[in-house]
């Protein structure tokens, strides 16, 4: 939103009463209540209702299961993280 639509909103926001103020934030937390969050907690519960999906996981692989540790530090470094793989 650009500084001058800003302006414009508070403007518009000014000229109300006080009741009229008060209802409009009313509106604007209703609405924010009905908007899904997103937060990694969030994520992460929904995620629990399908636990047999293992793509919805970040490990998909079984307890004996080799790991290759350069395949592992090339796809961290693709995500933009700094790697050090200790043993």
């Amino acid at each position: 939103m650009t500084n001058l639509s800003l302006q414009a909103i508070k403007k518009q926001v000014d000229e109300m009463s006080l009741a009229e103020q008060l209802e409009l934030i009313a509106y604007i937390v209703q609405k924010a209540r009905q908007i899904p969050s997103l937060s990694a907690e969030t994520k992460a519960i929904e995620r629990l209702k399908d636990t047999e999906e293992p793509s919805q996981w970040i490990t998909a692989i079984a307890q004996d299961d080799d790991i290759n540790e350069q395949d592992l530090k090339n796809w961290l470094h693709q995500r933009g993280y700094q790697t050090e793989i200790s043993h």
